[in-house]
């Protein structure tokens, strides 16, 4: 199995966590890890090459400038530009990896990934989890209303199809046509990218925050997604994949129930530093509450989720076009 990560060193606790739960939950499988390198320091380097067993092996590969590969400046909707290594990741692995799984750093693998890697890719580019996003965040990249927006913390991706698709070219004529900038950054152009060419997961294998902060109920509520994801995202199976994650997906939002944030109360919490305290490395707890969680606590539920349902589906489109 190939899997690729992105990572700076301010996140290399992070990725620590995530590359020790991969190989602990997958002990018996063959890996291949690359990270794509954004200056992560020798110290933090060491301390995850420790983690190799022998059938995983480790390498890490310099990140290519993102801006002189776009010829524009690149706007990042949250983190560093190593966000968009996986736009470039053909480039990156030797041409006879055909198949590959790219994970974002804040994931917690619980389980074997051998069902997912195992995905039938066969006629397809892309295998991915949904996004529980309204209409008109499609519309924001011109897209049909009724388009299928996902989460690209976790993305299979069958190399074949991408090289031979020219996807990279793609992607950077996108950016350039946006000259830099789109909702969402690198999951906006994914989302463009994906289209006609996507085979959507089960969300057991990306079981992003949201799942554990809200109820089924609640989590349409708020977020208002389009019918398309409702068909498909059941409650059951939302559930399910509460109840039994393959990789727990440690999302960022305005309720920010990260491990690594002070006053955090996320169930995976406790088991997320245990991994952690495992090795040399360590993450400062981060303060940041936010304006918005404070209110949102301090109303009653259901009229907080009512209120932030409102912002979410139909003003932060309007704020957050690019």
């Amino acid at each position: 199995m190939n899997i690729v990560y992105g990572c700076d060193d301010k996140f290399a606790p992070v990725l620590y966590v995530s590359i020790a739960t991969l190989i602990k939950f997958n002990k018996d499988s063959k890996l291949n890890i690359y990270i794509i390198d954004d200056h992560v320091s020798k110290t933090s380097k060491d301390a995850i090459n420790k983690l190799k067993k022998e059938q995983q092996q480790i390498f890490w590969l310099p990140m290519l400038n993102i801006n002189n590969e776009v010829g524009s400046a690149i706007s990042f909707d949250r983190g560093s530009s190593a966000q968009f290594a996986r736009i470039f990741i053909a480039r990156y692995l030797p041409n006879n990896v055909d198949k590959v799984l790219y994970l974002d750093c804040d994931t917690m693998i619980t389980a074997s990934i051998e069902e997912l890697w195992n995905s039938d890719l066969s006629n397809i580019t892309f295998g991915a989890c949904l996004d529980a996003f309204g209409e008109l965040y499609s519309k924001n990249l011109k897209l049909p209303l009724n388009a299928n927006l996902i989460n690209s913390g976790v993305l299979l991706i069958n190399l074949v199809r991408w090289r031979f698709n020219y996807k990279e070219s793609q992607a950077i004529k996108i950016l350039k046509e946006n000259n830099g900038k789109l909702q969402q950054a690198d999951q906006g152009l994914l989302d463009i990218l994906v289209q006609n060419d996507l085979k959507i997961l089960d969300p057991k294998f990306n079981c992003i925050n949201g799942y554990f902060e809200f109820s089924y109920s609640e989590w349409i509520k708020y977020r208002k997604p389009k019918k398309a994801y409702t068909d498909i995202y059941t409650a059951h199976l939302i559930q399910n994949a509460v109840t039994n994650p393959v990789i727990v997906h440690f999302t960022s939002s305005f309720l920010n129930d990260r491990p690594w944030i002070l006053g955090a109360k996320h169930p995976y919490k406790e088991s997320w530093f245990r991994e952690l305290n495992k090795s040399t490395l360590t993450m400062k707890m981060l303060d940041q509450t936010s304006f918005l969680k404070i209110i949102f606590e301090k109303l009653p539920r259901h009229i907080a989720i009512n209120i932030f349902g409102i912002l979410q589906a139909y003003l932060r489109p309007i704020f957050k076009r690019t």
